[in-house]
Parts: structure tokens; C-alpha cells; sequence
């Protein structure tokens, strides 16, 4: 039980790193038994999680179905179920457990089941669709290269500082009819990354999206809402441009 302890542990650190890094690093560990441990990723999930408004839950709800299953008693493998069907609820692919001598378990309905996974083979862009002098960052980081004589391509695995090659791609393929930007199966990252090398793709000041970060322990516990934009930089890139996406792109 002691192990299984730990995994969980190590997984509500990495979660909640950047909501409340202090509290939960710092926190005194739960008592290692199969009650002590539900209790505290439940109660975790319920001071640090966002979005239970948007994703129709009640995690009170969830813990008046999950709680009774659990006792003194429960094994690890009865005490595993139930964790990852309570997780399931949220269906969120940020959510993730992993527990020793078992695979990672999945939130998401789409990831932990690969659902139309093999719809997307980066090989078969490749080989079939770009020009042969297609170039790829660090282990493929990105893939850019033409469609064709007029149409430029280019494929995020993630975002972060890979994204800063876009600038050079908008120059290099500045005379080409258009773009598209390839996001199936994107891993996510930080989107500011993409925002600080975006400003070719407007012509005027946008407001992309809002946000709020979930900043106590209370249900309603948010900032105020953050707006955010997307400013011009350099000369507008006013071609058309077509952005892919899958169940496969993440935040």
C-alpha cells in the first residue's frame, strides 16, 4: 500500500503544481491505508480543480457514490477501481493516475481508449502529401515543408519554444497561396509560446479567449476573468491558412 501511497502522491504534485505548488508540496502526507488515500485525492481534486462547472459535476455527488466502497480493508487493486472510476467522471485529458506495475490510467474517454486513433500517421503526411525536402525540428518537435508548389504545411507536436519557427516559415513561404497548421495530436503546452510568434496572422489587436485561475480552496475560488490578445507584429500574413485538429489536440 505503501507504494501505491506514493504514486498517488506523486500524481496530485504534478497536477496541481501551478494552481497551489506550496500547499501541495508541503502538505503532511496522508496515513498510509486505503481510506487515507481516497480521502486525499478526493479532497485534493475538490481545493484544486477548475472546471466542475463546465464538465456537469458535482464532486460531492462523487464522493457520496465512490466513499462507501472504500474501507479499512479495501485492497489495492479494489482501492485502484475506484479511484480511476471516480477520475473517469471528469473525463478531462489533463487528468491522469498512475499506480506501480500498471499502465497509466486516462481521465479521458478518447485517450484512455485511442478512439480513431490511427486516423492521423505523421509518416503518411510525409511520405505522401510533402515535397521531399521537408525539414523537421529536434525530435520532430514540428515538420514543415510544401503541399504541392503553393501550399505550405507545417505540424506542432507541442507548443512551447518549438512554435518559434513560425516566424521563419511565414517568411519562407511568403509567396505560397496559403498555410496549414497541423495540431492533430497535438501534445498541448503553453499557448503563450504561440502567441508571441502569431502576430503575422492579424492584422488588428483580437481578443483570442478569457480565463480565470482557480485560486483558493472554495468552489467559486477564481480570479477575476483575464482577457487575452493577439497583437499585430511584422508585416500581415493575408493569405488563407487552415488550422487541423483532432480528439487527439490537447489544451
Amino acid at each position: 500500500m505503501k507504494t501505491f501511497l506514493m504514486s498517488v502522491l506523486i500524481f496530485l504534485m504534478m497536477l496541481f503544481t501551478f494552481s497551489s505548488c506550496e500547499k501541495t508540496f508541503f502538505e503532511p502526507e496522508p496515513a498510509d491505508n486505503p481510506v487515507a488515500v481516497f480521502e486525499h485525492l478526493w479532497t485534493s481534486f475538490n481545493a484544486n480543480y477548475g472546471p466542475f462547472e463546465e464538465r456537469g459535476i458535482n464532486w460531492d455527488q462523487t464522493y457520496a457514490q465512490f466513499r462507501p466502497q472504500i474501507n479499512e480493508n479495501t485492497t489495492e487493486e479494489v482501492l485502484y477501481d475506484v479511484l480511476t472510476q471516480m477520475l473517469a467522471t471528469l473525463d478531462d485529458g489533463h487528468v491522469n493516475l498512475a499506480a506501480p506495475g500498471r499502465p497509466v490510467f486516462r481521465s479521458n474517454t478518447w485517450f484512455r481508449e485511442r478512439t480513431d486513433d490511427s486516423l492521423f500517421n505523421l509518416n503518411v503526411v510525409k511520405q505522401f502529401y510533402l515535397a521531399q525536402d521537408f525539414e523537421g525540428g529536434d525530435e520532430e518537435a514540428y515538420v514543415e515543408g510544401l503541399i504541392g508548389n503553393d501550399v505550405a504545411y507545417v505540424w506542432f507536436d507541442y507548443v512551447a519554444d518549438n512554435w518559434s519557427v513560425l516566424k521563419d516559415i511565414l517568411k519562407k513561404y511568403e509567396n505560397k497561396k496559403g498555410l496549414i497548421v497541423d495540431l492533430r495530436h497535438n501534445q498541448g503546452g503553453d499557448f503563450t509560446y504561440a502567441f508571441a510568434n502569431m502576430g503575422r496572422l492579424t492584422n488588428e489587436k483580437r481578443l483570442i479567449f478569457s480565463s480565470k485561475t482557480k485560486n483558493g480552496p472554495g468552489l467559486n475560488d477564481f480570479t477575476d476573468w483575464h482577457s487575452w490578445y493577439l497583437d499585430p507584429a511584422g508585416t500581415f500574413w493575408d493569405k488563407k491558412i487552415v488550422v487541423l485538429i483532432d480528439r487527439y489536440t490537447i489544451s
